[in-house]
């Protein structure tokens, strides 16, 4: 099982390199959206700071009847100083 990460660095993280949101929105967003999934929340974390993360999603699509169960991506986020280091 994974650590519990730190959800309000995550927050300040991806508020620092999304930046086109209210402030509070990803802080409210990882504590509340019913499509991120239990441990849905990934980081990378250097001397205890998150550098870069990312969320999973859940959701489903439907087709007319059909219901189709979909995953994706969200909140993709690398701080400047460590982008293009593998």
């Amino acid at each position: 099982m994974r650590a519990m990460p730190d959800l309000r660095a995550i927050a300040a993280l991806c508020q620092r390199c999304i930046g086109v949101v209210h402030p509070g929105y990803f802080e409210t967003r990882l504590a509340s959206d019913p499509t991120l999934l239990p441990d849905g929340v990934f980081a990378e974390n250097l001397n205890g700071r998150p550098v870069s993360t990312v969320t999973a999603h859940r959701f489903d699509l439907r087709f007319g009847e059909a219901v189709i169960p979909c995953g994706g991506i969200a909140n993709v986020s690398t701080d400047a100083a460590h982008r293009g280091k593998g």
